[in-house]
């Protein structure tokens, strides 16, 4: 073997090892962009779902805050109302008193 054909078929060879490397190379970047594509989405789905729960939850939990607000309210109303018409009563009654 001649030291050309010896250096030639080392070329080759080196080449061929090279290939072979970044073919190697490759498919693990692309399984390893594809696993991270598949766990952006997976994350993207779960963080949506995540919402989506938490805004029901938030919505019911404002809806229970009226409800109870309102029924405050129609029991402070009816108090004052009782409040009022009590002192009414209670003025008239010693208004009556006084005519005497």
């Amino acid at each position: 073997m001649t030291a050309q054909k010896a250096a030639d078929e080392y070329l080759d060879n080196v080449k061929e090892y090279v290939e072979t490397r970044e073919s190697v190379f490759k498919r693990h970047e692309d399984a390893a962009r594809m696993a991270a594509e598949r766990i952006v989405l997976e994350a993207k789905k779960q963080s949506q779902l995540i919402e989506e729960e938490t805004s029901k939850k938030c919505e019911e939990m404002l809806r229970l805050a009226r409800r109870e607000s309102q029924k405050y309210w129609e029991s402070v109303s009816l108090r004052i109302e009782k409040e009022l018409k009590n002192k009414g009563e209670t003025n008239s009654q010693s208004g009556d008193n006084d005519e005497e």
